[in-house]
């Protein structure tokens, strides 16, 4: 989306810097009339960077203008500021981001995209593409989705730039791995090497009975990229001008239908990470003597935090069947499973946390064998 407020060139750095608070303030109002910028306001060479960058971002002015451009990460909060007020020819220029932040930090492995001002004679544009572009779901054809077991590996084609997820499981029972944990791809086809076994690395998935493979995905905003890097954390909530625009893209995305998760901080769309341990038999009796396994579910403190942000359950699965649920769930979480649930014999025992947005994982363990 473009956006735009007319003002005359400015050459000295003191009339630049009091046009920029200016034109902060009316670029988060919206103000809207014409500018330098051509479409489709920017260009980048290619999708995938390592890290470190560096990353050409394109943008063509139709004039000589002074041209801002920021990075945004996928929580739609700005991370770093690859060009600040600077005065370029007309035409195409190029301005390179080293995948820092301002900060002088790697910025985390993810998606990026672009926000790009210009303000030159015929008046100030901004070109902001998560307000009309990402978040739509991508929906898959036939043959668009499979596992190749042959070769053992995922394969999904994408129309368009995306953020992926893919679930394999039970149908009608536990999710058990997510061989691809939302992550970002290219347009195109693209294979993923899958070993077919379970997060736990317990089970041969393809041995099980109505075993299932989903993948979903939607789409990144228009411009964007992928960079290598450290893992993501947790960030402040954005606050003043970032929040105020953050609004004005959630609006926007329920307006055209985006997938909701798009609005989910980045931290909050990955699979939580825990373990289940079985407990000791002289911790596991209880009154009627009547239990048969005990055990203990427990994470991390930074897991505990995002999940009591978000929201979970917790639910267990005898031979991938439902026989326990938790819905307000809570870390670190005792089970007892008596024994007319679990008579004697070959099972596997399932845990599932699964948030109120839809995101879940699952620990299993095997007892007396392979059922």
């Amino acid at each position: 989306m473009r956006s735009s407020g007319a003002h005359a060139l400015l050459e000295s750095p003191a009339a630049r810097a009091a046009v920029a608070a200016v034109l902060a303030f009316i670029g988060a109002a919206g103000v809207a009339i014409g500018g330098p910028l051509s479409e489709p306001g920017y260009r980048v060479e290619r999708f995938a960077h390592p890290a470190g960058g560096p990353v050409a971002v394109h943008v063509a002015l139709s004039e000589p203008a002074l041209v801002t451009v920021t990075a945004h990460d996928a929580n739609h909060v700005p991370v770093a500021t690859v060009a600040a007020g600077e005065l370029r020819p007309a035409g195409d220029v190029t301005v390179s981001w080293n995948g820092q932040t301002d900060t002088g930090e790697a910025a985390p492995r993810g998606a990026y995209y672009f926000v790009v001002e210009a303000s030159g004679e015929s008046g100030w544009e901004r070109h902001d593409p998560a307000l009309d572009t990402g978040g739509e779901p991508l929906v898959f054809g036939p043959g668009e989705q499979l596992h190749d077991r042959k070769r053992g590996e995922i394969v999904f084609t994408l129309r368009r730039p995306a953020w992926v997820v893919a679930r394999a499981g039970v149908r009608d029972g536990p999710q058990l791995a997510a061989p691809i944990d939302w992550q970002p791809f290219d347009a195109g086809q693209h294979r993923v090497a899958w070993n077919g076994k379970d997060d736990s690395g317990l089970l041969e998935l393809a041995a099980l009975p109505r075993q299932a493979l989903l993948v979903e995905a939607f789409a990144l905003p228009r411009g964007s990229i992928a960079l290598d890097g450290p893992a993501p954390s947790k960030r402040p909530a954005p606050a003043g001008k970032a929040a105020i625009r953050r609004a004005q893209i959630a609006k926007a995305a329920a307006a055209r239908g985006a997938d909701p998760r798009w609005m989910e901080p980045q931290h909050h769309r990955t699979s939580p990470g825990f373990t289940i341990s079985v407990r000791p038999p002289e911790a596991a009796k209880s009154a009627s003597g009547a239990v048969a396994l005990a055990l203990e579910v427990s994470a991390d403190e930074a897991t505990r935090t995002r999940l009591l942000e978000q929201r979970f359950e917790i639910v267990t699965f005898v031979d991938y069947r439902r026989v326990a649920e938790e819905e307000q769930g809570y870390l670190p979480y005792s089970l007892e499973l008596p024994k007319q649930i679990l008579p004697p014999g070959a099972h596997t025992v399932s845990v599932s946390i699964v948030t109120f947005s839809g995101q879940g994982a699952t620990r299993s363990v095997k007892l007396g064998g392979s059922p």
